[in-house]
């Protein structure tokens, strides 16, 4: 089948940029960090809970932006919230714009 006769659309879909890559290679591995965190002698559970969130919470804070967590899990390990999660955060280590405290993306009203 020729393509340039079809007459519906296509979304073409684009590569990241080298940078785009590069960036997201800077953030830890969700697994790095929970080793960090059993090497200080806890684990997101209870580092969860023993600042009063549910035991599940720091877990999510892997995988969804949640500035509180971030800065609790940082505090334990040492470091920056944006040393660990650089796509969350501009180059100056403020927070990057779009992102509600939890990490949300704000409504657009």
């Amino acid at each position: 089948m020729n393509n340039s006769a079809h007459t519906g659309s296509y979304e073409l879909k684009t590569m990241p940029t080298t940078s785009q890559i590069k960036h997201d290679l800077n953030a830890w591995h969700p697994e790095d960090i929970k080793a960090a965190v059993r090497k200080k002698g806890t684990n997101l559970a209870q580092l969860s809970m023993s600042n009063g969130y549910n035991r599940d919470a720091a877990g999510l804070c892997l995988r969804k932006p949640w500035r509180n967590l971030e800065v609790i899990i940082a505090h334990l390990l040492n470091v920056e919230p944006c040393q660990i999660w650089p796509q969350r955060y501009n180059s100056d280590g403020s927070r990057k714009a779009g992102l509600s405290p939890r990490g949300q993306p704000r409504d657009c009203e």
